[in-house]
């Protein structure tokens, strides 16, 4: 068995921001892994050092930004405000809804005309496809999650990346162990359950980076109770990884009998 190719990108469990400063603009990188062990840099804040907008943030009106203003005694003063109308500058910048914009203004002024907080996730083209996401690649998410899940640990275990390790290599008990790791570590109110809270900025983190991660969360509440028990986690996880591994396997071998069985002793 091959370990595929295609990577999620994923933000490394230790957040790893880097700061510098060049003239008179600071910049904020947040570094992302790929499952292939490879580190990529994307800007998470690209400011001009002493802009007042720095330290404020607008709350009211829902989904504007700050500007600065010079008032007549020549002081600057900060005010939230929607923009009316943007220039045509390309200067992209992905949401954490995983939408790319052609520019920030473009974004805050769609966020007031449907009155909606959307932040910038990070500077640049997103990651993620813009096109919906098929019910080919919906399916094998949970497989590519899983892979990034397994990763995650190793970073959290051994501070680095196996490029070689993979899940299709695990029993279904150490693969059940580890969508259970995973949702202990996001189960903040340690109830059982994982709420809407406690899936929102785990999602929001995955959004700008996989365009069917949204998709996917909702599909794993199968009761519609809003939230997400540990059972309904672990079907959704490992059931449907190792159905999609299968028949990807099958249309690749001619055959079913993917994953390795125990020899039962005689």
């Amino acid at each position: 068995m091959k370990q595929l190719s295609r990577g999620l990108m994923i933000f490394i469990a230790v957040s790893v921001t880097m700061s510098t400063t060049t003239g008179s603009k600071s910049q904020s990188r947040r570094m992302l892994i790929n499952n292939q062990g490879k580190l990529i840099a994307v800007t998470i804040a690209d400011e001009t050092v002493g802009n007042p907008c720095l330290q404020k943030k607008c709350l009211k009106p829902k989904g504007s930004w700050c500007q600065v203003f010079t008032g007549e005694n020549g002081v600057q003063k900060t005010k939230c405000v929607c923009p009316r109308a943007c220039s045509s500058k390309l200067d992209p910048v992905c949401s954490n809804y995983g939408r790319q914009y052609n520019n920030e203004c473009l974004l805050h002024k769609e966020a007031c005309s449907k009155r909606r907080y959307i932040k910038v996730s990070y500077y640049g083209k997103c990651l993620a496809k813009q096109a919906p996401c098929s019910k080919g690649e919906l399916a094998e998410f949970p497989y590519r999650l899983l892979n990034w899940f397994l990763h995650l640990r190793e970073i959290d275990e051994f501070e680095k990346v196996n490029d070689s390790s993979t899940h299709a290599f695990m029993s279904k008990r150490e693969r059940k162990g580890l969508a259970k790791w995973r949702f202990d570590l996001l189960d903040v109110g340690k109830d059982g359950v994982l709420s809407k809270r406690d899936l929102l900025e785990f999602r929001y983190h995955l959004m700008p980076l996989e365009h069917c991660a949204s998709e996917f969360f909702k599909s794993c509440d199968a009761d519609g109770d809003q939230s997400v028990s540990l059972q309904e986690w672990i079907y959704c996880l490992v059931e449907k990884s190792e159905k999609w591994y299968e028949g990807f396997m099958a249309r690749k071998m001619g055959t079913k009998e993917i994953w390795i069985k125990p020899k039962r002793k005689v």
